[in-house]
């Protein structure tokens, strides 16, 4: 069989970074072209050895598929810069339908022809082109534009992530914006609760739940977790994994035997509000500033 080819990047990626494909130059193509010249061919690898043509086989196949790996590498890169990413997806897959596979299997193709016809003196009623050597050609050209393709949104979406992290580095900590009010449910009403007249959040029988300046409680669908990065810092503090109070609701604190801090809030959580030894030097500072 003569049938070979290499398929394109299929970028999907508006940023104008390559992707690493230099382990399919060095391990994918070869394999590639030693296919296409081995799919089909029923002679011994003893028998091919010996006859001329195998060889005039190889180096058109290598040089066909290393030609059209530079091609597409050039190709997708080039449809990603001109192409948006999520604005133009229509005409930017029309592009690597028509410049990806259909354009090279027809150039493939054609210079098969040449090289049977002209090189080898066969005829083209007895060659294997149209049934054996398309198929192949276009298989291996679709397969190796999903893996352009997957490299390409790989990269993508590794860009999307460092740059986010740049932007989320770049905001000091002072400037990140916090909840002013939070969604909390009463049977089937949803409504909001101001920062101001929410007095802690606080975790009875694996629920957590806002609790009001006037004692009211309401259910609210987050984490402790969770709600400890919606808060403002200087305004609330995390006294433990069930209670995180604000500073309007901490009447006083106290030292214990035990090097803890006992917290008296108010309304009364029900419950004994504890700070850990360790955590008791950041409670103070931070009490003591506001």
């Amino acid at each position: 069989m003569r049938g070979f080819k290499r398929s394109g990047i299929s970028n999907g990626s508006s940023s104008v970074k390559r992707v690493n494909d230099w382990w399919i130059f060095l391990f994918v193509y070869p394999v590639i072209a030693l296919l296409s010249v081995h799919i089909g061919n029923d002679n011994t690898f003893q028998e091919l050895v010996h006859m001329p043509s195998y060889y005039s086989d190889l180096l058109l196949a290598f040089s066909c598929v290393y030609g059209l790996g530079w091609y597409y590498r050039w190709l997708f890169f080039r449809l990603g810069q001109k192409f948006d990413r999520e604005m133009l997806m229509s005409k930017r897959i029309i592009s690597r339908i028509f410049l990806g596979v259909v354009f090279p299997v027809a150039g493939i193709i054609g210079l098969e022809l040449l090289y049977l016809i002209y090189l080898l003196g066969i005829p083209l009623r007895t060659s294997s082109v149209f049934y054996l050597e398309l198929p192949v050609v276009s298989t291996f050209c679709i397969a190796l534009n999903l893996l352009y393709y997957l490299l390409y949104f790989r990269e993508h979406n590794l860009e999307l992530k460092r740059h986010l992290e740049q932007q989320k580095k770049a905001i000091p900590e002072s400037e990140e914006k916090h909840k002013e009010d939070f969604i909390v449910n009463l049977g089937a009403r949803a409504f909001p609760v101001s920062e101001e007249n929410t007095a802690y959040f606080l975790v009875s029988e694996k629920s957590s739940f806002l609790v009001t300046a006037d004692n009211k409680r309401y259910l609210i669908n987050s984490t402790m977790d969770q709600l400890s990065k919606m808060v403002h810092p200087e305004r609330f503090f995390r006294i433990n994994r069930q209670i995180i109070a604000s500073r309007r609701s901490i009447l006083s604190y106290s030292h214990t035997d035990t090097r803890k801090l006992r917290i008296e809030i108010s309304p009364a959580p029900g419950i004994k509000a504890f700070v850990s030894k360790t955590r008791s030097s950041r409670f103070i500072r931070w009490f003591n500033q506001g």
